[in-house]
Order: C-alpha cells, then structure tokens, then sequence
C-alpha cells in the first residue's frame, strides 16, 4: 500500500514554498532593508515597543533569522542594549505567527493553483524585463509570495493524497513528548518554523493529525528553530552568543510552558472563542502561546537579561569593543559602532597624553600605554577598511570619512606628545626655577584642555561650534 504514495507533490511544495520565502526575503532586503533597518533602531527604546518592533518587522520580513542577525549587529554596536535586544526577539516569535494566520486565511480558504498563475506570470515577467531596480525588486517580491502559495497547493494536493492510504493508527494516542520531538526534529531539519507551521497545517487540513496532536507538533518546531541561533552563536563573539542563547533560553521556557498548558489553551480556544475550525484552531494556539510566554517574561526582563549575562560573560580580548561585536558589512550598526568607537578612542588618547604628564587614566607608563594606543587604531583602521566593502550610502560614507581621518589626527596628536617627552622631563627636572615654571605652566593648561575635551566627549552629540571656539580661551 505504502509503495502508492507519491511523496513528490509534498517535497515539491515544501521546496516552492522554501524557495519562495527566500526570494521574498532578498527583495526586502533590497527594496527596503535600510528603511526596516532605521524603524527598528528608532523604535525599540523600551521594552514594550521593542517586543512590537520585532513582531511588526518579523511579520514584515518573513524571516525571523534576519531580524536575529539585525538583533545581534545593532547590540554589538551599542546601539540596543542588551534588554532592548532582547524584547526584539521575544517580539520576533510573535512576528513567526503571521505566516500561518495568513496562509491559513487565505491559502486554504480559495483555489490557490488558479488564482496564483497571473501573479507568478507578473512577478516572473516583470523579474526579467522591467530594468527598473525598483519594480525589479517589486516584481521579486509577487514571484516570492507567489511561490509560496504555490507551494502550499501542492503540499495541500499532496498530504490529501497521503491522507487516503495513511494508517491513522501510526499517530494516534502516541505520547505528547513524541510530538514535540517530532516537530523540533522536522524545524530543524528544514530550518524554518513556518514551513513546517505549513506541513503541520496541511497535515491537519487533509485529517492526517487532529488538533489535539498538531499543538504539540507546532510546539515542538518552535524549540527546533532555535538551533539556527545556536549554532550561529559558534565562533561568534559574546553579545552574538548572549542574543543567540537568549533566544533559546526563552523558547526552552515557553515550550515547557505550554505544554503544561496545552490542555487550558485548547478549552479557551474552543469554549472561550468558540473556535470550531481546526485550522483557525492551531494557529490560535500558536499565537496565544506565544503571547503568553512573553506576559510572563516581559515584567522580569531585568532578571533574564542577568541570567544571559551570567552565562555568557565576556571574554573578547580587544581594545576596539564596539567594533569587536558588529558586522562591519552591517552599514547602519557599523556606522554606529565607529561613532561610539571614536568617542571611546578619543578619550583614550586623552588618557595617555594626560599620562606622559604624571597624571590621568594612563597611569605611570605611558610608553606602554601609547604602544596598546596603537594596537587600538590599528583595530579601528581594520574595521574601517572591511566598512568599506559594504553599500554605503552618500551620508555613511561622509561620516565614517570624517571618523577615520579623526581617529589618525587623534593618534597623531599622542605621538606628537610622546616625541616631545624628552624635552618635557628636561623641563620638569630643570635646576632653573624659571624652566620649571615654564614646565607647571604647561601641564597645568594641557591637564585643563584634556579635561575640557574629556568633559565634550561625554556628550558629542550637544556640541556645538561655539564650544569649540570656547576651548582656545581657556585660561589659569
């Protein structure tokens, strides 16, 4: 009997669909990319916005691996920290739900095989001909989501197929962990939630499984995905770990969560809402789990991130440690992170100036702290120069200019201290009262300028030229 089935239609679906979502994702990318970029760095200030953000984005994107990546580059950057990058990936798995509600609304409500075939003749047409970047990438966009649906007619077609000579006693009244195995498995291996959200369904939709086992299933394959993080955590710097097992860690919580409520979530869903349809059914519950794994999380959000934190210290020995933790390929949080990079830089160069003069953060030796100065710029120009090879746009490549030139002009200026220290010791060792004073005058004024410009530092961004004016009048 088994030798019957054509197991063709249901890969060839799953490998549409998959193929779809990839299309999908790389024309975002380039319609848009920058833009989702900005919004997500403009509005995930708070805890609660940063759980919206992440979902709005994720639901946007179709890609919850993106928005990692993207959590994982700004919070290197400094520019989340990491409870705000955390909220975004807990709003990230509310984001994965809209796949389901979207095709369960409308990919199996209407004739998919049909209706689709004048959106892949547009989007595969349009794709070709139109030179346009814009409606290039437009036109990727339909032939993604076109794939996709078409996809799910053939998985659909071919799970109703299956359906007709498969044993329904092989998955009946098994034990629920079997379940959750199954589904963490079948993630894992795809590396993708809502692909297998989509077998699940279609396997629910042509009787196979009952909602009751398809919860588990579903519950399963929200462990399973988790692996992508893992394993992008190997090899990968400490925020990247910290973000990769902040994400499991939430997900380990919210699977046992719910399957101790598995039982209380399917009476809400059938009494409570009145649900009927399976379907409908199974990505309720999808959402509400999720919804309430984050309720629970979000008030102790502090206490999670010290948990992460206490797992993964830090370990990266490096003096550039905004650069250490960003892509330099990641133009919006690398522009940011050189920014912050530059600030810390100059401060330090500060230090070590203030050191050749008996004071300061440099401490005693300032030779050595000079040649770790050095290695510091040198970690800087590094990352500049990979910075290079991404698509700036005209202002990023502005800035970053002025930032690289700063940090050589900075560096220059410790050097030029450092080849004068000769003559400084001459004068403090002076046997003349009135070279000596001459040296007393000197440092008192530079220590008073380093302070100024330490002061400045602080908070770059309200300065003004008229400050600067201000510095040349410093006076005893």
């Amino acid at each position: 009997m088994y030798n019957a089935i054509d197991i063709w239609p249901i890969l060839a679906g799953l490998g549409l669909f998959l193929f779809g979502m990839h299309i999908l994702e790389e024309a975002i990318k380039k319609a848009g990319g920058r833009s989702f970029k900005l919004f997500l760095r403009t509005h995930a200030k708070n805890r609660v916005r940063g759980v919206l953000s992440g979902a709005f984005i994720t639901s946007i994107l179709q890609s919850s691996s993106m928005v990692i990546l993207l959590v994982m580059s700004f919070t290197g950057a400094g520019i989340f920290t990491l409870q705000q990058g955390i909220s975004v990936l807990l709003g990230v798995n509310i984001g994965t739900t809209i796949t389901g509600w979207l095709v369960t609304l409308v990919g199996f409500k209407l004739d998919i095989g049909t209706i689709i075939l004048p959106f892949i003749a547009v989007g595969g047409l349009g794709i070709i001909f139109l030179k346009n970047e814009k409606l290039s990438q437009i036109s990727k966009l339909i032939m993604g989501f076109s794939l996709m649906f078409l996809g799910l007619a053939y998985m659909k077609d071919g799970f109703a197929v299956l359906s007709e000579v498969f044993d329904d006693e092989l998955l009946k009244d098994k034990n629920v962990f079997l379940y959750v195995l199954i589904g963490a498995g079948l993630a894992a291996a795809i590396q993708s939630s809502s692909a297998a959200a989509m077998i699940f369904l279609t396997s629910l939709s042509s009787g196979i499984i009952q909602l009751d086992d398809a919860v588990f299933l579903m519950i399963g394959a929200d462990l399973g995905t988790t692996v992508t993080a893992i394993l992008g955590t190997l090899g990968g710097n400490t925020v990247k770990k910290k973000v990769g097992w902040s994400h499991f860690i939430f997900n380990v919580f919210n699977t046992t969560l719910s399957m101790i409520l598995a039982g209380t979530y399917l009476l809400i869903i059938r009494s409570g809402f009145g649900i009927t349809d399976a379907l409908i059914g199974l990505v309720t519950f999808h959402t509400l789990s999720k919804f309430t794994g984050i309720a629970v999380v979000l008030p102790f959000l502090k206490y999670f991130v010290m948990l992460v934190n206490k797992m993964v210290p830090s370990k990266e020995k490096t003096f550039a440690s905004y650069l250490a933790q960003t892509n330099p390929l990641e133009s919006v949080s690398a522009c940011e992170a050189l920014k912050k990079e530059s600030i810390a830089f100059y401060k330090r160069v500060l230090s070590v100036n203030a050191a050749y003069f008996g004071e300061g953060r440099g401490g005693t030796n300032p030779s050595l702290q000079y040649s770790r100065l050095k290695e510091y710029e040198n970690e800087i120009i590094r990352f500049y120069f990979n910075f290079q090879k991404a698509e700036l746009d005209t202002q990023e490549a502005e800035i970053t200019s002025v930032i690289n030139e700063s940090v050589r002009n900075a560096s220059f200026a410790a050097k030029e201290i450092k080849n004068i220290k000769h003559n400084l010791d001459e004068l403090s060792e002076a046997v003349d009262v009135k070279f000596y004073e001459v040296y007393e005058q000197i440092k008192k004024r530079q220590l008073l300028f380093y302070k100024e410009l330490d002061n400045i530092a602080d908070d770059i961004r309200l300065l003004s030229g008229d400050d600067m004016e201000n510095i040349d009048q410093i006076e005893e």
